[in-house]
């Protein structure tokens, strides 16, 4: 989990340009797809430090944290309209944030992006979703008709 994290987190680094941060413009859709790639950063460097005490349950919910968060940014690059990031980037009151709140959750970002961006975008979240996603326990009621 730990070696997944940073080979996420370094990925992450490189695509936004290494040391040398390079944004190909300063659009509101940039730069708050900016945001939420650092905030991916921000949750692996937590995700280790958890794992360091070591609080494994903490960990595994950093990890979602730090897939969602990437998730979410590659989602603003390549699928969410222009009216769902001026959602974003208005100034936050209560209208901006009932507005925010009807973004789509992560899966439905993760449904989007397959097909919009490139292979390399999606490939971890979508392995990530494959892997963690837990199938139905035999005895409850999911997948049944009726």
């Amino acid at each position: 989990m730990l070696d997944r994290s940073l080979e996420l987190q370094a990925d992450v680094h490189r695509m936004l340009g290494g040391d040398e941060l390079q944004l190909f413009d300063d659009s509101p859709r940039t730069l708050v797809t900016l945001y939420a790639a650092q905030t991916s950063v921000e949750h692996g460097t937590a995700l280790r430090v958890v794992l360091a005490q070591p609080l494994p349950a903490a960990g595994i919910s950093m990890m979602r944290l730090q897939h969602d968060s990437l998730t979410r940014a590659v989602w603003l690059l390549y699928s969410a309209s222009d009216e769902q990031i001026d959602r974003l980037v208005a100034p936050l009151d209560a209208a901006a944030e009932k507005a925010a709140s009807k973004l789509p959750m992560a899966q439905t970002m993760l449904d989007e992006i397959v097909g919009r961006s490139p292979h390399a975008a999606v490939e971890r979240s979508t392995h990530f979703k494959d892997v963690n996603v837990p199938a139905p326990h035999p005895g409850s009621d999911a997948g049944k008709d009726g």
